[in-house]
């Protein structure tokens, strides 16, 4: 049998690779996977233009078997991100091949770990595969899980929550909201002051995680462009900021779940954006991406007053909600979703290898 070796990366075969993976999946949506891929290779995604990018593929007589890229970000010196991940079943030895390569490239720079699951969609989903995924949220092959899990990393175990929409989940909260109410007020963004609004969303995510495993801060340049980039899937009301005495206290960011107009073999583009147009109706679930209070509201019920707000934007349009993931040790952010759904609904781990 011929041996697995690393194969020269062109970023067109990468891409083809990545899709190809799920070309026979029914529930993989490529509302992501490709465009970012495509930002990445071909220099328009701000997010990565302070980061050092080493594509890697491996095979065997020229066929592609796993990939992944090798990012070094200066925002987080001391890791080395595996990412964008891929792989063939029955293959570990090509993974092998990867994690050597990537073993190898950190001891060079001196970095003590490897960080797998830090793509722009966190985590890698080890459980529900049988579904399809909301948009925002991870998808992969049932056996990624196996393939990363074998050396001897430290896992980081995520969940996300699904809400049924239609119940009064704020009934027994109403004397603290009618008591919170004249502290807190919320609003929505403006995208007439797109850059103020980037501005105050930098600041409030900046505040409200810091000191989180893997985050890092971001910058208002990026945030703007991220914003402008999706103006087509995105208004202001996707954005709505807590205020205390007109001063910034809280954020929640929301999105329709846009997967449910792809269908298989699909890549989100400006028809999906039509579709939305159109048929937006037709979807019945949500997703909250982000959501925080300021430290020193937390605990304070202002973010009863933020979940409120949006329950009364979206109330009737949709079924479910979706929540982005939460870490596991993060106990104030899981209390949020154990406190209105009835269970954890999807698991994702993010594996950490010391070098």
């Amino acid at each position: 049998m011929s041996t697995i070796e690393i194969i020269s990366c062109d970023p067109g075969r990468y891409i083809s690779f990545c899709r190809d993976i799920y070309r026979d999946d029914p529930f993989f949506r490529d509302s992501g996977l490709t465009n970012v891929l495509r930002m990445i290779f071909y220099g328009r995604e701000p997010c990565f233009r302070q980061a050092e990018i080493t594509p890697v593929m491996v095979g065997r007589n020229g066929e592609i078997l796993a990939a992944c890229l090798l990012i070094t970000d200066q925002s987080q010196p001391d890791m080395l991100q595996f990412s964008y991940f891929e792989a063939r079943e029955d293959c570990q030895p090509a993974v092998d091949l990867l994690m050597a390569v990537a073993v190898n490239l950190c001891k060079k720079k001196g970095m003590p770990r490897i960080v797998i699951g830090l793509d722009s969609m966190v985590g890698v989903l080890v459980d529900r595969f049988d579904c399809m995924p909301c948009y925002g949220s991870r998808y992969n092959p049932a056996y990624y899980p196996e393939y990363l899990g074998k050396y001897g990393a430290r896992e980081y175990l995520l969940a996300s929550y699904l809400l049924e929409l239609h119940r009064d989940i704020l009934a027994r909260e109403q004397k603290i909201l009618k008591r919170l109410g004249n502290r807190f007020t919320c609003r929505t963004a403006s995208w007439r002051h797109l850059g103020r609004e980037a501005a105050i969303y930098t600041y409030l995510k900046n505040r409200c995680f810091t000191g989180q495993p893997f985050f890092t801060t971001g910058s208002t340049e990026v945030n703007h462009r991220m914003f402008s980039s999706y103006h087509t899937l995105m208004s202001g009301h996707n954005l709505l900021i807590l205020e205390r005495g007109g001063a910034p206290a809280g954020y929640l960011l929301w999105f329709p779940d846009y997967n449910q107009l792809l269908t298989p073999g699909d890549v989100m583009d400006q028809d999906t954006c039509r579709r939305y147009r159109m048929r937006g109706h037709e979807i019945d679930k949500l997703t909250i991406s982000e959501i925080g209070v300021l430290p020193e509201y937390q605990g304070s019920g202002a973010i009863l007053v933020l979940f409120d707000y949006f329950l009364q934007l979206t109330g009737g349009s949709y079924d479910w909600c979706e929540t982005g993931w939460i870490l596991n040790e993060n106990i104030k952010s899981k209390g949020f979703g154990i406190r209105w759904a009835d269970s954890e609904y999807k698991h994702y781990k993010i594996f950490e290898i010391e070098v």
